[in-house]
């Protein structure tokens, strides 16, 4: 059965991604250092918080694949998801948002309007 598994390196860091059966994956020189990351369809391994994806790191404590910190000031949720400090205003017509780290909030930015021809 085929499912997701994640190359770790000695840092804990993904290095690679790839959807393999567990016997493929035994064949590869560094079969050890891949972690199986979703259980397959007979529920065969354990699921970890969030999909792998390269630059991840592995929490194996809490088996969570945690992407990088978009910013120094999110902090990270109770199902390991950066969170901005401030939530994100509702939207508007015509705008849309963008996070200022110097500010540590969000920043409004207006759609440019062309001209009618």
């Amino acid at each position: 059965m085929e499912t997701l598994f994640a190359k770790v390196n000695a840092f804990g860091v993904v290095e690679n991604v790839i959807v393999a059966d567990q016997a493929f994956v035994n064949t590869l020189p560094d079969a050890s250092s891949y972690v199986q990351t979703w259980a397959d369809a007979n529920g065969d391994a354990a699921k970890f918080y969030n999909y792998a994806g390269i630059g991840f790191k592995l929490d194996t404590e809490n088996k969570a694949f945690i992407a990088p910190a978009p910013f120094k000031s999110w902090v990270l949720d109770n199902k390991f998801v950066w969170k901005s400090p401030v939530p994100m205003p509702a939207a508007k017509e015509g705008s849309f948002y963008t996070w200022d780290e110097a500010a540590v909030n969000w920043k409004e930015n207006i759609y440019p309007v062309t001209p009618a021809k």
